[in-house]
């Protein structure tokens, strides 16, 4: 006489192999979806999730936070006293910065010398930054905040952002998000009174 089978075994496989490929699924959803907001910038723009795109100077003086230039010498915003600055926070996995990068290439090269700038690499390795730095062209003065302090430290929340500080150090301007040249020309013009040819 035949031993009945016993169907718990199978039915014990078959919900083992479901459960198996629901988490490959959601797996491969997750990847996806990192790689996603890595490449192309991700989540909604910051007015869409209550982030205010620009908020004026809180008539404090630009933060001391050190920070390290490219070629590795030490610098802080200090050293940027006795003319406006264009400060601008970028980073190798931010979209919207490395579309912004050659329109404020484009803006410091009309002005020259009547405004600073400087662009600061946020929590990006060396590498990376340099080789979007190189295929933007930008070769405005560059350094690094591989911790994201000075960020946090004039009020940045996400990326890009940009601040303008007089020739005297005060904040004037905080904004979040991406400039076209029309817009950061505009900014310059109100904030330093300089215009861009």
């Amino acid at each position: 006489m035949d031993e009945p089978v016993d169907p718990a075994p199978a039915s014990a496989k078959r919900r083992s192999l479901g459960l198996g490929l629901l988490l490959g699924v959601i797996l491969v959803g997750a990847v996806a979806l990192v790689v996603w907001v890595a490449r192309d910038g991700g989540g909604p723009e910051p007015e869409r999730i209550g982030v205010p795109e620009s908020s004026a100077g809180n008539g404090e003086p630009a933060p001391d936070t050190a920070f390290e230039r490219f070629d590795g010498s030490a610098a802080s915003l200090a050293d940027y006293q006795g003319r406006p600055l264009v400060l601008n926070f970028f980073a190798s996995w931010c979209a919207p910065c490395v579309r912004e990068m050659p329109d404020f290439e484009a803006v410091h090269q009309r002005l020259g010398d009547q405004v600073a700038f400087l662009g600061i690499a946020n929590q990006d390795r060396l590498t990376d930054a340099q080789q979007i730095v190189d295929e933007t062209g930008v070769s405005y003065d560059l350094g690094r905040d591989p911790s994201g302090d000075l960020l946090v430290d004039v009020g940045g929340i996400v990326m890009p952002t940009t601040v303008f500080v007089s020739a005297d150090g005060e904040v004037l301007e905080l904004h979040n998000g991406e400039l076209s040249a029309d817009e950061l020309a505009a900014r310059i013009e109100e904030h330093f009174g300089v215009t861009a040819p």
